[in-house]
């Protein structure tokens, strides 16, 4: 068993519940649904020599029509040493506790962690906002998917341009 197969279990879990994996413009691929809003999670395997694997990353919400203004706003501008924009935010999957806890999977060959893992993940993220009222109250309240938006990062901690796409998101939000 390697980080690839472990990948491939992953990514057929996440398909069986309805996700997609997408590279939207310049973001990280993510998995998604192919809604106009959508929940994300971006992630990735890591494995040890013990063949024991964790899947890290976090999760964000997409507004397919807001990363488009973005793309035509900014496809000329170069990315400073990325290969990626950053997301308008994100939420570490440590933030998670349930979420975090299953990402460990013991054994690369075992489905059932996979597929718990995938299960865990996708009702943790039919709780974030689908639809343009559910975004708007988010920013109104300050939480989304009832978690205070003083955990999520606007976009990554490295690129300042990231709270940028997180204000300009939030305008897009109330503007539409």
């Amino acid at each position: 068993m390697n980080v690839k197969t472990v990948e491939k279990i992953v990514q057929a879990s996440f398909f069986r519940y309805g996700w997609q994996l997408e590279r939207i413009h310049r973001l990280r691929p993510m998995y998604v649904k192919p809604s106009l809003i959508t929940p994300a999670f971006i992630g990735r395997v890591t494995g040890d020599r013990r063949g024991n694997y964790k899947i890290d990353g976090g999760f964000s919400v997409l507004h397919r029509g807001f990363e488009q203004s973005w793309w035509n706003e900014s496809r000329n501008i170069p990315l400073p040493r990325l290969a990626f924009d950053p997301n308008a935010l994100f939420l570490h999957i440590s933030n998670v506790q349930d979420v975090s806890a299953a990402s460990f999977l013991s054994d690369g060959s075992d489905a059932a962690s996979a597929e718990h893992f995938c299960l865990t993940l996708t009702s943790f993220l039919d709780r974030f906002p689908q639809d343009i009222e559910s975004l708007r109250h988010a920013f109104t309240t300050n939480t989304m998917a009832g978690i205070d938006f003083s955990k999520y990062i606007p976009g990554s901690s490295y690129d300042p341009s990231a709270s940028r796409k997180f204000e300009q998101l939030k305008n897009y939000v109330f503007r539409n």
